[in-house]
């Protein structure tokens, strides 16, 4: 069937979790050794052999039993008179091999009906748990309907997973069923939180945990892409004031943003990255002898015309640039480090979110020193990005960006700190405005090019300036 997943790099993690559950039969997140599945039938058959309350206690919980507390086994056990009567419903369940919506008259708690089922029928796809329902959401899969709709979703996950890395522990010493090998990935996925991630960064099997790392929370449930909202009279403002040189100097009033904003600098260092950095540097092949250099060169003050080192300006005062050097006396200190970790960073054959990733893998530990903040981070990053590759991605000042992707997209709550996976969220939408920017340019006959410099000036002056003024707007762009 066709699945429309979301998830930035779904591939590339799945990839990496086959890779690791083909040489370890447990981890941090997942056990093929002792797991959920293997309890619940085990404890099933006693009950069954033996039906006390005792024995459907110990079935009733949760490290067999995703839907244990809702319902409370002393809810569910209300309407009957004796075990014996859920003995035999449970024993209904094991030996019908299709599902009766019927059952829903008797266990009203859906979600612990559609798990008892798919767990005691082995013929269905996969163990259709509320943990396996927030997977297929994390991955961005729509799902919706009864208990049809969902099984569906899962057996075309269960398909696009097999198709990708087929069946890993296969062959192994702990060989499971495809539908174990799921539930312990839709586990891991909702069960490690970002300490016990953050603990395997660095360890061999990294690539799968760095990829749930960073913010995952994010894209839960969201299955469609981020939209711009109601841009319109703000591309054209910027566009006319872009064109008639309004952020070529401060205090040109007439413009949008014109009379308080004065962003050239920002193309004046981006050619300064592109035509002096680069030529001196291979940033993709950095030793480790080229760290502090680079750094020098980054922040040499010659770079624009501006009164200090651009740093001052891209990371929006003292804080922002405390955790700059702490960043490059870090890097410059632990040179292979450094070098590694930057000449993945400047990569642009691979995905931006893996990079951000990487670097706040290598970086997140300035934050133990008071005032350091991992926003500031993500800023150092995502500008780096931006001088790098202006025409592609973009730094983010926390708080303008938050008030701007709240206002003027569908996102409505951005979040605070380093989250890559955000990045990768918002990244299309803010491409699609300077896009946006391109095509009202073109349409005012303006021999001008938008980037995202663009976008990033847009978002800098919104907090401030707000949604244009009528005035502000040219004739040509009025609707």
């Amino acid at each position: 069937m066709s699945l429309n997943i979301t998830r930035p790099r779904a591939e590339h993690l799945l990839r990496a979790w086959g890779e690791m559950i083909a040489q370890e039969a447990e981890g941090d997140g997942f056990s093929f050794l002792s797991h959920r599945q293997q309890r619940f039938e085990n404890r099933l058959n006693t009950f069954l052999d033996r039906p006390t309350e005792h024995t459907l206690e110990v079935v009733w919980s949760k490290d067999s039993f995703v839907a244990a507390d809702n319902p409370h086994i002393t809810v569910f056990l209300a309407p009957y008179d004796d075990i014996d009567e859920v003995a035999m419903f449970l024993d209904e369940l094991c030996h019908e091999s299709e599902y009766n919506p019927d059952w829903e008259d008797t266990l009203i708690w859906k979600h612990a009906l559609w798990e008892l089922y798919t767990r005691t029928t082995p013929s269905t796809p996969g163990i259709l748990s509320t943990e396996a329902i927030k997977g297929l959401r994390w991955f961005g899969i729509d799902i919706g309907g009864g208990f049809d709709g969902h099984l569906s979703s899962l057996a075309g996950f269960r398909e696009y997973y097999t198709d990708v890395v087929a069946h890993p522990t296969g062959g192994t010493p702990h060989e499971v069923p495809i539908r174990i090998e799921l539930e312990q990935l839709f586990h891991a996925i909702k069960e490690l939180d970002q300490d016990a991630i953050a603990t395997n960064l660095k360890t061999e099997y990294g690539d799968f945990y760095r990829l749930l790392y960073g913010g995952s929370d994010i894209t839960e449930g969201r299955t469609d892409p981020v939209q711009l909202v109601d841009i319109g009279p703000l591309v054209s403002a910027y566009a006319y004031g872009k064109m008639n040189g309004a952020y070529d100097a401060e205090g040109i009033g007439k413009y949008y943003g014109g009379e308080n904003f004065w962003e050239t600098w920002k193309e004046t260092y981006c050619t300064y990255v592109d035509e002096t950095i680069r030529e001196e540097f291979t940033l993709t092949e950095l030793e480790p002898e080229d760290v502090q250099p680079l750094f020098s060169k980054l922040t040499d003050t010659d770079a624009t015309d501006l009164s200090s080192s651009v740093v001052k300006y891209l990371m929006g005062g003292r804080w922002g640039q405390y955790v700059w050097n702490d960043i490059e006396d870090y890097f410059v200190e632990n040179p292979d480090e450094g070098s590694a970790v930057l000449s993945e960073f400047f990569d642009i054959s691979k995905h931006e979110v893996p990079r951000l990733q990487a670097f706040r893998e290598h970086t997140i530990h300035i934050t133990d020193t008071e005032g350091r903040s991992p926003g500031s981070i993500e800023r150092m990053a995502t500008s780096l990005l931006m001088v790098a590759e202006p025409d592609k991605n973009i730094g983010l000042p926390p708080s303008k960006t938050a008030t701007f992707v709240e206002a003027k997209t569908t996102l409505e709550d951005y979040k605070s700190g380093f989250r890559p996976i955000q990045y990768g969220v918002i990244i299309p939408a803010l491409r699609t405005l300077r896009d946006e920017i391109q095509l009202a340019l073109d349409t005012l006959k303006a021999d001008q090019s938008a980037s995202m410099l663009d976008v990033h000036n847009l978002i800098w002056m919104y907090e401030e300036s707000g949604e244009p003024s009528e005035s502000e707007i040219p004739n040509e762009l009025r609707r």
